[in-house]
């Protein structure tokens, strides 16, 4: 294999930072005869650009340097990786001074390698391929982290739709009856134990088999998506509105007293009474039985609640 190597299919780009024209020249040849894309610079601040547009890369450093030199430009990569402006930058020092404190300085200070000049072609190439695996491997742990977290949201967001499936009824869109009584729980203990007003209200759209035996199943589902959609916009935002089963509809009203509830129902009523519900090829005016009741102390539970309500609507009826 020698000196001569293509890492990948696209070759990976390496920044050289070099003052002295010759010597820059130089490591430039040596590291294109390698297969790498190099992209010389003067000085550090000359470099800062592409270094930040790189994301991740290699930067092969001259220490001393006018304008802006080596120990600056690894300070200022390091830190914008702290700030996650960069990705990796594996960053190779290059120094005349070829003492032990200048290698411990170079090191502390967050240089990857450490080359003295002058260096042999061998030497540069294989402190590169170093860098270059460390490069692939972290490239390798961020490509599969990438692809968890993408897994993750999606199983995420088909937990969430599996969820919506599960507590909305597939014919109106409301909230279900098991929806309904699992919201229900904590309105009802904050009502129970800081005797706060409760109500109820329960309605049945009247004469709703005729409605399937004279214009069909079809009409039928028509009706009850018109009769969603008029109770969902007559009642309040923080009311809870439920198809309860059947052609049986739900409204649960927090901080309500009855005669604010019967108030509500009445609206409901007026609105549904009064909205031609489209069922195809015609449309039909319908209208709903409804029963109200509101919490009181002997109640142990929202069943008691609902319960009280479906009767009062069945008397009405």
């Amino acid at each position: 294999m020698g000196d001569s190597m293509q890492p990948h299919n696209k070759p990976r780009v390496i920044i050289t930072v070099e003052d002295d024209p010759l010597t820059r020249r130089l490591l430039s040849r040596y590291l294109g005869d390698a297969g790498y894309e190099v992209l010389e610079y003067e000085n550090g601040r000359a470099a800062q650009d592409t270094i930040l547009a790189m994301r991740n890369g290699i930067v092969v450093c001259d220490w001393h340097m006018p304008v802006m030199d080596g120990m600056a430009l690894l300070a200022f990569v390091r830190e914008m990786e702290r700030e996650k402006a960069l990705g990796t930058i594996y960053f190779v020092m290059l120094s005349a001074n070829d003492d032990r404190d200048s290698l411990v300085q170079a090191l502390d200070q967050g240089a990857d390698d450490f080359l003295t000049k002058p260096y042999h072609k061998a030497e540069l190439l294989a402190r590169i391929r170093v860098g270059e695996r460390m490069l692939s491997l972290q490239e390798a742990v961020w490509g599969r982290q990438t692809e968890l977290a993408k897994a993750n949201m999606e199983l995420n967001v088909a937990r969430k739709r599996l969820e919506t499936m599960a507590n909305s009824d597939a014919l109106t869109g409301l909230p279900n009856r098991r929806a309904l009584f699992d919201r229900l729980q904590d309105t009802w203990s904050i009502s129970a134990r800081h005797r706060r007003p409760l109500s109820a209200i329960m309605l049945d759209v009247d004469r709703f088999k005729t409605v399937n035996d004279t214009h069909g199943h079809h009409a039928g589902d028509a009706v009850l998506r018109g009769v969603a959609h008029v109770v969902r916009a007559a009642v309040r935002r923080h009311d809870l509105c439920a198809r309860f089963g059947g052609e049986e509809f739900c409204i649960v009203c927090p901080e309500t007293p009855l005669d604010g509830a019967a108030i509500l129902a009445e609206r409901v009523r007026s609105a549904l009474q009064s909205t031609p519900i489209d069922i195809g090829t015609q449309s039909l005016n319908v209208t709903a039985s409804i029963g109200v009741s509101t919490r009181i102390d002997t109640d142990t539970s929202p069943d008691d609640l609902i319960s009280r309500a479906d009767t009062m609507l069945y008397r009405g009826k």
